[in-house]
């Protein structure tokens, strides 16, 4: 009698594939409520049906497969899943949002941040790997049965899921068509999309934003083009700042810190100063609070900003979507004024695409790791390295010279070997928080001997230096940061600004003005304030940002729609009003209604950001022509027309202006 496979076997063959579906589901919503939150939200429902619904669409074309090539669509579809989850919850934890299909297809770039993806992954992302495993093992024990099904059940299996699919999306349908309170319209905030639709809707959103985007890449047309000029010429630039002119013939040595905040300037370990030199340095210079507006590209951006006063794409990174680019920023302005210019960092070239982004930005030298003989460990070359040999670098520079420094040594996660490691830690010893004031003392004796090397050569005294953090730290809202900063856990402004806040220190030769300005900067506003203080205000109608030195209420915008000024702190959230939350300095909470206006504006200049690629080419002006003809053509507006700051390219790369007066 022939052997026969047990129907036992055969029913598991067949279930399996649903089995798989389901333990996927159960990630997806998993990962969904870790990294969306817990605020509230319309429809609280929509993220788990509209995930349910996606997956039923999945099983609705798995059913139309035979037996075992379903089993295998199931294991590709549940691995898969598995995967994206872990790289969303590694991403929220380490950067606070899920990863977007932009970043994905830089997926490359992991490769220069290594010791920070290692020191991410831990036990919990593997076991979600592990129904994967059991199913591979069962479908081995299985490999002799078959299960296959008459193509006239296939196909009502199918139109049923599919037909269960559409009834669980209608909600989170709604939600988006809708759109009551702006939340995909800005997508300012992918915490906020996954929580209205779910982590695997949203995904699937990001793809099919995408390739709308990529398709779609078209010119420019008159209307954009007017709306732009009248928004540029409406930007008068005002009244000369208070140090107009202060730096005029000066050198000018531009430093961009890795992940420094603001408040380890001032910070102490058992008595004993986190960073004394740059605390004394301080000292010597105008001191402004510089808030984060970066996005994905994190270093990449704040570089692109501070030297072309433009903010970057919405999705992805300009240093690694747009280096064909050629761009008339910060470099391309003083190259035209006679500065020799130059850029060292301690990186390969293809760290965020630095060697390419050099030429594309007006930087005629560069110097990248292979450059500096020497330590190694981190990201790169050691800061101590890089630092003293761009000293000895900048002796043989012609003056006047423009030199961009980028550090690298305080990046996560912020692991120094053993003999750099001087500042004595206490209770911190081991902690995330620990390693990052380690690595700030390192870079902070590092740039002390800079600085001295410097004023020792005369050179401090015959340039302008700026010092500023690139972005934030991405420490957490732990309470060891709250005791360590002094603050209450729960304190929502006090952690809110730990996290935004960082230093911007501008030292004029010989140090003539100094000391704490109240007004609150941004990364747009380097390159005008730099300008300005060299005297040389150049096309200012062009740069999105303003002179600090310069009297303005205009408020600094973040990504999330949330703004800063003079007298409030405004932290935005997704959906109405009163979930956002708004304070003075002093940390009083202020009425939300009066601001109402405000946040509107701020949420207008936040969309913007995602603007179509028409209007966001509405800025470009420059040598080469687009797709429309050659910047500067008829009808432009002369100062418009006759600008070289902002970008010349055939493709948009940057955020449009922001819709209200400030244009920040």
């Amino acid at each position: 009698m022939p052997w026969r496979p047990r129907p036992w076997r055969a029913r598991l063959l067949r279930a399996l594939p649903g089995l798989l579906l389901a333990s996927a589901a159960f990630e997806l919503l998993w990962a969904g409520a870790a990294i969306g939150g817990d605020e509230p939200w319309p429809l609280e429902r929509a993220p788990r049906l509209a995930t349910g619904a996606c997956l039923l669409w999945l099983g609705a074309l798995l059913c139309l497969l035979q037996g075992r090539a379903r089993l295998w669509g199931a294991l590709a579809c549940n691995g898969l899943t598995s995967l994206l989850v872990v790289i969303d919850l590694v991403h929220h934890d380490y950067l606070g949002e899920p990863t977007s299909a932009t970043e994905l297809l830089h997926a490359w770039q992991l490769r220069n941040v290594q010791s920070s993806l290692a020191g991410a992954l831990g036990a919990t992302h593997a076991l979600l790997f592990l129904d994967l495993v059991l199913a591979l093992c069962l479908a081995f024990a299985l490999r002799g049965v078959t299960a296959n099904s008459p193509w006239r059940a296939r196909w009502r299996g199918a139109l049923a899921l599919g037909l269960g699919g559409v009834l669980l999306a209608a909600p989170a349908s709604w939600l988006v068509l809708e759109d009551p309170e702006q939340v995909f319209e800005q997508r300012s905030s992918r915490r906020s999309l996954v929580r209205g639709v779910g982590l695997l809707p949203y995904h699937l959103g990001e793809i099919g934003w995408l390739s709308t985007r990529l398709l779609a890449r078209s010119g420019v047309g008159p209307a954009e083009r007017a709306a732009a000029a009248a928004h540029l010429e409406r930007r008068a630039p005002g009244p000369a700042g208070q140090h107009s002119g202060a730096a005029r013939g000066a050198n000018l040595i531009l430093i961009q810190v890795e992940s420094l905040h603001a408040f380890p300037l001032q910070a102490r370990l058992a008595g004993r100063p986190v960073m004394p030199r740059l605390e004394r340095f301080r000292r010597e210079c105008l001191e402004f609070t510089l808030y984060d507006q970066t996005g994905e590209g994190a270093t990449s951006d704040a570089a692109f900003m501070a030297l072309q006063s433009l903010h970057p794409a919405p999705r992805g990174a300009v240093a690694t979507r747009y280096y064909g680019n050629r761009f008339f920023g910060l470099p391309h302005l003083l190259r035209a004024e006679g500065y020799a210019t130059f850029t060292a960092v301690g990186a390969v070239g293809e760290y965020w695409n630095m060697a390419r982004m050099r030429s594309a930005l007006g930087i005629e030298r560069a110097l990248f790791a292979k450059d500096f003989p020497g330590e190694s460990f981190g990201q790169g070359v050691c800061d101590a390295v890089v630092l003293e040999a761009s000293a000895r670098h900048l002796g043989t520079l012609r003056e006047p010279f423009f030199a961009f420094l980028v550090t690298l040594s305080s990046h996560h996660p912020y692991r120094l070997p053993e003999r750099h490691r001087q500042l004595p830690l206490g209770e911190l010893e081991g902690s995330l928080l620990g390693d990052y004031l380690q690595s700030l003392h390192y870079l902070d004796a590092a740039l002390g001997a800079f600085l001295e090397r410097l004023r020792q050569s005369g050179l401090l005294d015959r340039s302008l230096v700026v010092i500023y953090g690139d972005h934030e730290a991405w420490l957490g809202d732990t309470p060891a940061l709250a005791r360590f900063c002094g603050y209450a856990p729960g304190d929502e402004l006090r952690a809110w600004s730990t996290r935004r806040e960082l230093p911007l220190l501008l030292r004029l030769p010989g140090a003539r003005a100094r000391g704490p300005q109240a007004a609150p900067a941004g990364h747009l506003d380097l390159a005008p304030t730099i300008l300005g203080l060299l005297g040389r205000p150049g096309p200012q109608s062009v740069f999105l940002g303003r002179d600090l030195t310069r009297p303005s209420s205009a408020p600094v915008v973040l990504r999330d729609g949330s703004f800063v000024t003079r007298e409030v702190r405004f932290l935005n959230r997704a959906g109405p009003l009163s979930g956002c939350s708004a304070y003075d300095p002093s940390g009083r909470r202020l009425p939300l209604t009066p601001l109402a206006e405000a946040r509107a504006a701020a949420r207008r200049s936040a969309r913007a950001a995602t603007a179509s690629a028409s209007r966001r080419a509405t800025l470009a002006t420059g040598r080469r022509e687009s797709r429309e003809g050659a910047a500067g053509a008829p009808g432009w507006p002369p100062a418009l027309a006759a600008s070289r700051s902002a970008c010349s390219r055939t493709s948009p790369t940057v955020w449009p202006f922001a819709a209200n007066s400030s244009s920040r």
